[in-house]
């Protein structure tokens, strides 16, 4: 993975912080663990995944680094409008 010394500091940091959302956290120690060269059966026990999660955030960290670790579509999408409900109108 070749981590600089500033990107293994920021993904220690976010394994370590309480406040790091636990997916979050997950995926840091994942590039971490990559980086240390753990093997891919090791990697599945220890974070309890499959091969597909492993590809999957290691491909998005060579492609980003640290930007590609967040996910992309976090949360609900936001409500719309309904366009069948009857518009308010200002009468007078």
């Amino acid at each position: 993975m070749n981590l600089s010394p500033a990107e293994r500091s920021e993904l220690e940091s976010m394994v370590r912080r309480q406040t790091t959302p636990a997916a979050q956290a997950r995926r840091a120690r994942l590039i971490l663990l990559l980086d240390a060269g753990t093997s891919r059966d090791a990697l599945m026990s220890q974070l309890a995944c499959d091969s597909r999660f492993i590809a999957t955030w290691k491909r998005r960290f060579v492609e980003d680094r640290l930007a590609g670790l967040y996910a992309r579509h976090p949360g609900r999408a936001p409500a719309r409008a309904s366009r069948s409900m009857p518009r308010a109108s200002a009468s007078r």
